[in-house]
């Protein structure tokens, strides 16, 4: 089969299996878009794919892929889109080094890898004038590493989504943090974070001078993103824009403590917020229902006293809402509001569509440039038709 003119090739959602390494794409000159994701591919990370100098989107997750990420992808001039999301690979002081010379990456999504490897510092990485500059969105999550929230995330001013979820990161929440001018989506959850909720962060600019859908890119994704079903239909959900994506702020299971400060109040433009399984302490602060935009808020599972205020009744679009296991007293209009238990939406699953999704060939070949099969649960041998 001659596919030289193939533009996109999609695989993904089958049970393909093979060394991905030794599979030749570089006869696919004109590939922009490759998906290979949930199969069971080993090896390394193919290096013929960097003779596909047109390649702006590679989509490699739930495989077994190994080692470590290699120079040569340096080649991709214009990548924008890489996920490799639950592999097998190691070493992120390396990967980092390397991706932040990837000029026009925009979506970088590394989790389920590296585990219990260190975040690199400040004294590990430097971002220059062009490192990681139109990166909007960066997944690090459910990786285990250790260490602090790393300093040089704060030199990264077109960052729009941050996932830093469930890791074993230590120490607090940094001041700068709040000063990130795009940052809308960001998840701190699953940690060992400490201190007190910085009041800074509650003027993310983003979320406290404008809504983010404005400063979000609201061009077509290469590859949508996907967020996992729940109880809240809110969250099942593929986004193909990001300005789409729910603006969230997510410290979930962390070792904060103190009260809620009153400033949270500022990110009006809010729409979920969970600050559950912490030990936050005092009152729920009244200007928290000056939110009117929120759809989820969940402090359940805190050391929270006093009343439920009434001004509950005025947040029109909150769908999810829990404050179980405190000592509040009062109760909202459950009429009013469709309550559920608030589940958070691991990001771990960014690039992972619903499995009930419909099992059919949507494309074929059509006109030699785009071959699609996924989500036909073929197994077998990759067959290497490509030449």
């Amino acid at each position: 089969m001659n596919c030289t003119n193939l533009i996109t090739l999609n695989l993904r959602i089958n049970n393909f299996r093979g060394d991905l390494s030794a599979y030749n794409f570089s006869t696919l000159h004109n590939l922009h878009t490759i998906d290979l994701g949930n199969n069971n591919f080993t090896g390394s990370f193919p290096l013929t794919l960097t003779s596909c100098m047109f390649l702006t989107a590679i989509r490699l997750s739930r495989n077994k892929i190994e080692e470590q990420i290699s120079p040569t992808i340096l080649a991709l001039v214009s990548l924008s889109y890489l996920s490799i999301t639950n592999n097998n690979l190691s070493n992120i002081t390396g990967a980092i080094r390397i991706l932040m010379g990837c000029k026009n990456l925009r979506m970088l999504l590394l989790c389920k890898i590296f585990f219990h490897e260190a975040i690199p510092d400040e004294n590990q990485i430097t971002i220059s004038s062009y490192a990681f500059q139109n990166l909007v969105v960066l997944g690090i999550g459910d990786c285990e590493i250790k260490g602090q929230i790393p300093t040089w995330l704060g030199k990264l001013k077109k960052l729009l989504v941050l996932d830093l979820g469930s890791n074993q990161i230590t120490g607090p929440i940094p001041g700068w943090l709040g000063n990130m001018p795009n940052l809308f989506y960001i998840d701190l959850s699953y940690n060992s974070i400490s201190g007190e909720f910085p009041k800074e962060f509650c003027g993310l600019p983003a979320l406290a001078l404008q809504e983010a859908k404005n400063r979000a890119d609201g061009n077509q994704l290469q590859l949508p993103l996907f967020v996992p079903e729940t109880k809240c239909a809110l969250y099942n959900q593929q986004y193909n824009k990001l300005f789409s994506l729910p603006p969230a702020i997510y410290l979930r299971n962390n070792g904060l403590n103190g009260s809620i400060p009153i400033e949270i109040g500022n990110v009006m433009f809010l729409h979920v917020l969970d600050l559950s399984l912490i030990n936050f302490s005092g009152e729920i602060p009244d200007p928290i229902f000056q939110l009117t935009k929120l759809e989820g808020l969940d402090f359940s599972e805190n050391n929270l006293h006093g009343k439920i205020p009434l001004s509950l009744v005025d947040l029109h679009f909150l769908s999810s809402f829990s404050v179980a296991n405190n000592d509040l007293q009062g109760q909202y209009h459950q009429e009013r509001h469709n309550s559920c238990d608030f589940i958070h939406p691991r990001t771990d699953v960014w690039d992972w569509p619903n499995e009930s999704s419909n099992n059919e060939l949507h494309y074929g070949i059509i006109a030699g440039v785009v071959l699609d099969s996924s989500l036909d649960l073929l197994v077998g041998c990759f067959i290497p038709f490509i030449g």
